[in-house]
């Protein structure tokens, strides 16, 4: 299969309503995975291609690099742990929080300003908005940050989602969840997602 394809971990009883999100990336079920291509549906894959293992062996071999999680520690720093999150070492929580004191966070008008893109870009990383619909197809080695409404709280949340797993530093949350559980979790519970995510990878200075 190589690099270019995702595998996704997916419950075995998973409804297509969670597919839907991206149904021009799905290309196939196999022993629990979806599994995508950034080019998109490729049409059926050999019935010997163990999306499990390979997935695997991706990660062992460095190809998959997972986010380590940092969840809150207040019910307004998802921000810092994220940014924090998809950035890795050596941007810890604190490091990201003294950091982020430089940037204005509401514009003269009231509105909130997404101050970690221009963050992540002073320090070297490129950035890129995207449609949500692009989430399973992303680029090898590209993370993103997701947002999402929370109206009951009149809040908004945000995480992190790496080439496997959404990474959410809520209170409660799984360490790491599929994309399609995610999307089903939250939406069910009243999140509504953002229309657009915010691609990360860090650039050759780094």
């Amino acid at each position: 299969m190589g690099a270019f394809f995702r595998a996704y971990p997916v419950r075995k009883n998973l409804s297509l309503w969670s597919l839907h999100i991206y149904p021009q990336h799905v290309v196939a079920l196999d022993h629990g995975f979806v599994v995508c291509s950034p080019q998109g549906c490729l049409g059926d894959l050999p019935g010997e291609i163990n999306a499990a293992a390979e997935a695997q062996r991706l990660w062992q071999i460095g190809e998959l690099n997972m986010i380590q999680r940092i969840p809150q520690r207040t019910k307004d720093d998802c921000a810092i742990c994220t940014v924090a999150m998809v950035m890795g070492q050596p941007y810890t929580y604190e490091r990201v929080l003294n950091d982020s004191a430089r940037y204005p966070k509401l514009t003269e008008n009231g509105r909130f300003i997404c101050w970690w893109q221009f963050y992540l870009e002073h320090e070297g990383f490129q950035t890129a908005w995207m449609p949500l619909s692009d989430l399973g197809a992303l680029p090898s080695g590209v993370r993103a940050i997701i947002g999402m409404d929370v109206p009951r709280l009149r809040r908004t949340h945000i995480a992190a989602v790496d080439e496997l797993w959404v990474i959410d530093p809520a209170d409660g949350a799984p360490p790491y969840i599929t994309l399609q559980e995610y999307f089903y979790v939250r939406s069910f519970d009243g999140f509504v997602f953002h229309n657009d995510l915010l691609a990360v990878r860090k650039d050759g200075r780094g």
